[in-house]
């Protein structure tokens, strides 16, 4: 401002990166939106639609163009001696408060080299203004909280840059090296090839810079670093890249990079945060559906395996630890399958699936037991959450004792719905039949194991012995399979029978899953009994699945049918007849 003209002088005008040339020109001063910043000697942010504000505040401008303007005074000795304005043709919302500070810095250190420009002449005093240019630029270098940079055409880094630039890139002295090499092993390689071919695409002027822009490799990259006391650092890091031209020929790029780990970690914990509170929620919402008594048996079956878990990892010394934790799991499983408390099963399953690979292993390192120390902490730490959230369901259901004929039902309406669910992921059809079941008749003491066996039994009769529709429609089978549960008292006893109609005991496919469990030898199987083979079926290791999935497990689940008998001092009878019928009888004294 050239207060002895009342006129502005303008002096610099750079549009999309390029400095215009023009003869410096001088205007009246009068109510644009340059005089309105340099009356008021204040900053003007206008993030979108300029004409809308300019009219409010009185400013006459023919600009009809701009999206976005910018605009600080610089001040010197108290007095308005100019404006540092930049607008946008291109964006609304180009310029935030950052900006403004950004300007506000350079402004107030041009101000002073323009005052001092105006009030010298000589040419000692025209080197002076150059060295005090150099000083505002190390200035505002040394105190701008970015990284900020130039690229020649080599892509090597110039000079000047700011002193943030050292330490958020972990390197000093990093003048003449290139960026490439400065990024290596700090991140992924294929993303500094990316970053390199994409640098040569910015310094190619064919391609428009916006469009490349999104693009940009580095718009969020992980970086690991190592501190002065070599202690490995994650960081992330934002770059922006921008084509930088003199006397109209690309020479540059400016580069401003940020460390935005602290953002990225809060928007990553804010996403943790979310996703726990949704999957409590729909844990909530899936225990709401289950029957008060049901749950609270399952809640005391897992954590009496739970328990039995910790112990044995504690203990170490049993050589049958990792099939004893397996046991334990798969019976989680199949309760909270039987449930539908999908997300206790598919963490089971995922437990079992640690357990396969540390079998397959075989020795155990300090490091296995730990790893399978997180896998129990994990479904512990949902039995909490269920534990908790269980004296909110108690305000939603009824609090009375349920009847024997009560649980009975809930008991095989669970039963019904694991069936279909199992029997539609392997295009089967089954029907539960229990007519023949008195409830009334089993001993307290044993409902919680006849409903563990009962459930694995299930899950072996559909995997195993229920055909697919199209092989029961071979053999002039109805397409729906039947599994038929009874029992009775005789003599003191009480018998328990579970009947499937599928394909029968496939003694060969026994024989040869017995053969592949290493504990019997293909001599001692061929002297076996048609029923000593068929008891084979109730050992670990014994199975004639290829390969275990969340339907079924890896030898373990007739196994623990086995286990829970003896515990009630019981014994199992098995007969088959082929494409008729598996049956078990389970007996044991009342």
């Amino acid at each position: 401002y050239i207060k002895e003209k009342n006129s502005l002088q303008f002096i610099f005008d750079v549009l999309k990166g390029k400095r215009q040339p023009f003869e410096e020109r001088l205007r009246p001063f009068g109510n644009g939106r340059t005089e309105y910043i340099i009356r008021t000697k204040k900053p003007l942010l206008i993030k979108s639609d300029p004409q809308k504000i300019y009219r409010k505040l009185g400013i006459v401008s023919a600009d009809q163009k701009a999206k976005a303007t910018a605009g600080v005074p610089m001040i010197y000795g108290g007095k308005a001696i100019g404006a540092l304005v930049v607008q946008s043709y291109d964006l609304s919302e180009a310029y935030d408060e950052n900006h403004i500070e950004l300007l506000s810095t350079i402004a107030s250190q041009a101000a002073i080299a323009i005052a001092n420009a105006q009030m010298f002449e000589t040419l000692e005093q025209q080197r002076e203004r150059l060295a005090q240019a150099k000083s505002l630029t190390d200035n505002i270098l040394n105190n701008v909280k970015d990284g900020l940079f130039l690229l020649n055409r080599k892509l090597q880094i110039e000079s000047q840059y700011s002193a943030a630039l050292e330490e958020i890139l972990g390197e000093k002295e990093i003048a003449g090296k290139k960026l490439s090499s400065l990024l290596k092993n700090k991140i992924d390689a294929d993303v500094v090839k990316s970053m390199d071919d994409y640098l040569s695409l910015i310094l190619d002027e064919k391609y428009d810079e916006q469009t490349l822009s999104e693009l940009n490799p580095l718009l969020k990259v992980k970086t690991v670093f190592q501190d002065k006391n070599k202690v490995v650092q994650e960081k992330y890091l934002t770059f922006h890249f921008k084509r930088v031209f003199q006397n109209g020929t690309l020479e540059y790029i400016i580069v401003t990079v940020n460390d935005i780990s602290r953002q990225t970690i809060l928007a990553k914990q804010l996403e943790e945060s979310k996703a726990e509170k949704k999957k409590q929620t729909e844990v909530l919402f899936t225990m709401l559906n289950v029957d008060s008594q049901m749950l609270e048996e399952f809640m005391n079956s897992t954590y009496e395996e739970l328990e039995n878990i910790r112990s044995l990892l504690l203990v170490r010394a049993d050589e049958t630890l990792l099939e004893k934790i397996y046991r334990a799991v798969h019976t989680i499983k199949g309760n909270a399958s039987m449930l539908q408390l999908d997300f206790m099963a598919k963490l089971a399953h995922k437990y079992e699936e640690k357990l396969t690979e540390q079998t397959q292993k075989g020795v155990m390192e300090e490091e296995d037991y730990q790893e399978l120390l997180t896998g129990s902490k994990e479904l512990i730490h949902i039995y909490s959450q269920m534990e908790r959230l269980i004296a909110r369901i108690k305000r939603f259901q009824t609090n009375y004792r349920p009847t024997r004929k009560h649980e009975s039902d809930m008991l095989f309406k669970s039963l019904e719905t694991l069936s279909r669910s199992i029997a539609s992921k392997s295009n089967k059809k089954v029907i539960l039949v229990h007519d023949g079941y008195k409830p009334e008749i089993i001993p307290n003491k044993h409902r919680l194991l006849l409903r563990d066996i009962l459930v694995q039994l299930t899950r072996n009769a559909i995997r195993h012995g229920i055909e697919s529709t199209d092989e029961r429609e071979k053999l002039n089978k109805a397409q729906q399979g039947r599994i038929v549960i009874s029992n009775y008292l005789k003599n003191g006893k009480l018998h328990i029978i579970f009947r499937d109609d599928g394909r029968g005991l496939q003694l060969d496919k026994i024989k040869e899953a017995a053969l592949k469990s290493g504990k019997y030898t293909a001599a001692q199987l061929e002297k076996m009994h048609r029923s000593q083979l068929m008891q084979l079926i109730l050992e670990s290791g014994v199975t004639t699945v290829v390969e275990g999935d969340i339907t079924a497990g890896r030898g373990v689940g007739m196994d623990i049918i086995r286990e829970k008998v003896l515990k009630m001092n019981g014994q199992i009878e098995i007969s088959s007849e082929k494409n008729e019928y598996t049956q078990f009888e389970i007996i044991f004294s009342v």
